[in-house]
């Protein structure tokens, strides 16, 4: 059932996209076993994203193929050590401090790290 899911839903991204846009789908894996993301991964998802720091560090090595792995929650800033070389796009950067101590533990590993920077431009709450 998730291979054909994900095999219709690729199907379908080329037929929608009537600009011809780059898009990347990123398939939320919370709450999925490994045995679930890897059918996913083998059917064609590139990119998944978890949302929970405890359980992207718990499943990390049991995920096979070469999925890139999106952070996609909010973030404590002591669970960065969790995930530190092992994400490739870090979605959710919502304040400062979490940019700032992201910064300092990533070039303290020698690394680098790509993120999306989230600033509430409206200042909603």
């Amino acid at each position: 059932m998730i291979e054909e899911n994900v095999k219709a839903l690729l199907r379908k991204i080329p037929a929608v996209n009537i600009y011809g846009e780059k898009v990347t789908l990123v398939a939320a894996v919370k709450n999925q076993t490994p045995e679930a993301i890897n059918k996913a991964v083998a059917a064609g998802i590139t990119d998944i994203g978890d949302n929970r720091a405890q359980e992207f560090r718990d499943k990390y090595e049991q995920i096979s193929g070469n999925a890139k792995r999106n952070f996609i929650g909010r973030l404590q800033t002591n669970k960065i050590k969790y995930m530190l070389g092992k994400v490739n796009l870090w979605q959710s950067i919502d304040r400062l401090s979490l940019a700032e101590e992201l910064s300092r533990l990533t070039r303290n590993a020698g690394l680098s790290s790509e993120i999306l920077l989230e600033i509430n431009i409206g200042g909603e709450q």
